[in-house]
């Protein structure tokens, strides 16, 4: 081969290869997928997570702060899950109340944390107890019992009502 072609395919690997890296960096970005793992993780026991699943977003005070990282069984049948906070600086009270909830009509579950007051880090105490998580149909049943309590109750006065004003 001749010096020139050597040439243009060193300068077509060099190409290739910084392709590949820009590819890899962007993938990187795009997914935000972290290769140095900063933060901190803590512990939560649940007797049911309704679905939750390994990725899914923590969210303290509505503000999204990290993830689910790991979710394991005890021989208790408690679940354990490994909560990862991304930011060291996020103080996460321990007495903090830790529930699962759904996250939209069209997605699964996620972690809701609600602000305690305690001065002690959560990351600081061996785990947590999680608060059971509402289910969405009970919620729904409960409201559309209320509801007809509500109506049931108006119903006899809003009667005598209507049969006073027929007299009058």
């Amino acid at each position: 081969m001749k010096g020139s072609d050597m040439g243009s395919e060193i300068k077509v690997g060099i190409v290739f290869f910084l392709g590949m890296i820009i590819l890899f960096v962007m993938t990187v970005v795009v997914t935000g997928v972290s290769f140095f793992q900063e933060g901190y993780i803590f512990n939560v026991r649940f007797e049911n997570i309704s679905g939750l699943e390994k990725g899914a977003r923590v969210l303290f005070s509505g503000v999204n702060i990290g993830s689910v990282d790991d979710i394991t069984f005890t021989d208790k049948g408690i679940v354990n899950v490994i909560i990862r906070v991304e930011d060291e600086e996020v103080f996460i009270p321990s007495d903090s109340e830790v529930t699962i909830e759904q996250a939209s009509l069209l997605s699964g579950m996620q972690v809701a944390i609600k602000n305690g007051k305690s001065k002690r880090h959560i990351k600081d105490v061996d785990s947590v107890m999680g608060v059971e998580p509402a289910e969405f149909t009970k919620s729904i049943s409960n409201a559309a019992t209320a509801a007809e309590k509500a109506i049931n109750d108006v119903r006899e006065p809003l009667k005598k009502t209507i049969e006073n004003i027929e007299g009058i």
